[in-house]
């Protein structure tokens, strides 16, 4: 078998788990939001930076504690306007620290500190984008993966 195969079952037993938790008041067609990402246009690569940067902080209680939304000019500008390039070449602990005197953070010094994850996330992701020449580039990478099988495993 190969690994389309499996993924293939493994997806429609994933999606089938689903529809059998499914709460009653809702019905399979509410998932199908879910299946589908946002439709956004990016223009640049510093908007696929953006994007997952701001994805990478949706993780347990990040959200509440890096507020990404309510100090997005803050942190872009601490980012170098999203220039990958040059973000790609900090090192975790000093981003971290960046932001620890930027926001005030007083939470425990660890590793395991949001502040700290979320650094660690924002550099790998800039190392990430440094690969794509530019949007074209990241969407043909990103296209190999564009095989919705939702609508064949039903």
């Amino acid at each position: 078998m190969i690994n389309r195969e499996k993924n293939q079952i493994i997806y429609r037993l994933a999606y089938n788990y689903l529809i059998d938790i499914l709460p009653k008041q809702l019905n399979p067609n509410d998932l199908e939001k879910y299946f589908n990402g946002d439709k956004k246009d990016f223009n640049s690569l510093s908007d696929i930076f953006e994007q997952l940067i701001q994805s990478a902080q949706n993780y347990q209680r990040m959200p509440n504690v890096i507020k990404f939304a309510e100090r997005k000019d803050r942190i872009k500008a601490i980012l170098y306007e999203y220039d990958c390039s040059e973000i790609a070449g900090y090192n975790v602990e000093g981003l971290y620290q960046r932001f620890r005197k930027e926001f005030k953070v007083n939470s425990a010094d660890s590793n395991q500190n949001s502040w700290y994850k979320w650094s660690k996330s924002i550099i790998d992701v800039a190392k990430f984008i440094c690969e794509f020449r530019n949007v074209n580039d990241f969407i043909i990478f990103v296209d190999q993966f564009n095989h919705n099988i939702l609508h064949k495993c039903r």
